[in-house]
């Protein structure tokens, strides 16, 4: 079986993790990484892979089919083009970019090129999610009622953060993505207040909170910051509740709990690694030239969902959407 041979950009922290999940994936193969950092060149090499610093000479192997991007948000948009222009498909890890105008660049520079261009939008691949996202779909739930998402996180996430993106844009875009998905509708109107209640030295928020009505009538919610303190024993408290008007569920991270309640009873999905899921979804993509299942327009549209939440927090006021911005 001939395997398909990845190339890594960005070796940091997220982009160990994907290292770690391809090596699971038969039909790929992990070619080279690349990252300016001297010790993360130091710690690829020492897994045996091939390392460099210019992420450029990476794009220039022919035999290099694809990359996965994981460097920091702010600097997606440069090797993401370069990838599309070398004739690369794109794994980019979310968010696609911190701004629309930045997003759009990145999917035009994917269409023109003809590559696919997948966003990594991580919670899809969760099973507890996926099962959320089923029993909403399926109508098990009735009409939906209500929607709430918490993602709060510990408090040295924001000092490794170090105020270089907002805890709406490097948080809370989880879960914009997966109210959409899950409500399967398109946001109309977003309204945010921000708190500051932790001195950590950055300008950026702690804490925020967050309404969204969608095109269907659905309010949702979203609890969003990184203010949890050390001693927390999980470090994280991440939620998904769906209330529908025949019954409920309630994903709970933190106490590693996921219940169904009404009509199909109470299920425990299996766990399964989220971030093995999501590359090899990639990669069978790309194996069977079909469709990503997490597309720039689904990227897009958490980005517009941010960037609309920050603007409603500076100005005080609700902010519309249009679908169109996205698509």
């Amino acid at each position: 079986m001939k395997k398909t041979k990845i190339g890594l950009i960005g070796y940091g922290e997220i982009g160990r993790a994907h290292a770690a999940a391809l090596a699971q994936i038969t039909e790929s193969e992990l070619t080279a990484i690349a990252d300016p950092s001297q010790a993360a060149i130091k710690a690829a090499e020492s897994s045996g892979t091939k390392a460099i610093a210019d992420y450029r000479e990476l794009l220039a192997d022919p035999e290099i089919e694809a990359v996965v991007i994981a460097t920091p948000d702010h600097l997606h948009g440069e090797p993401a083009i370069a990838a599309a222009a070398a004739g690369k498909h794109i794994l980019l890890e979310k968010p696609i970019a911190p701004t629309i105008e930045q997003s759009l660049k990145i999917r035009q520079a994917a269409d023109e090129a003809g590559v696919k261009l997948m966003i990594g939008h991580t919670l899809r691949f969760f099973p507890e999610y996926q099962f959320a996202k089923e029993r909403a779909a399926s109508g098990d739930l009735g009409r939906l009622v209500s929607v709430f998402a918490r993602r709060t996180n510990i408090i040295t996430q924001s000092r490794r953060i170090q105020g270089r993106i907002s805890v709406l844009g490097f948080l809370g875009v989880h879960d914009f993505d997966v109210l959409r998905w899950v409500v399967g509708a398109e946001p109309v109107r977003i309204f945010c207040e921000n708190a500051t209640s932790v001195t950590h030295g950055y300008d950026v928020e702690d804490e925020t909170f967050t309404t969204i009505r969608f095109d269907n009538g659905v309010v949702a919610c979203l609890h969003c910051g990184w203010f949890v303190p050390e001693n927390h024993p999980s470090g994280f408290d991440f939620k998904l509740d769906i209330t529908g008007d025949k019954g409920i569920v309630n994903l709970d991270f933190a106490n590693a709990v996921t219940t169904l309640h009404g009509t199909g009873g109470t299920k425990q999905p299996l766990l399964t690694p989220a971030l093995v899921n999501e590359n090899r979804a990639f990669v069978t993509a790309l194996r069977q030239d079909a469709s990503v299942p997490v597309s720039a327009d689904d990227g897009m549209a958490a980005v517009a969902m941010v960037n609309a939440a920050e603007q409603s927090a500076r100005t005080g006021k609700p902010v519309d959407l249009d679908a169109d911005a996205w698509r």
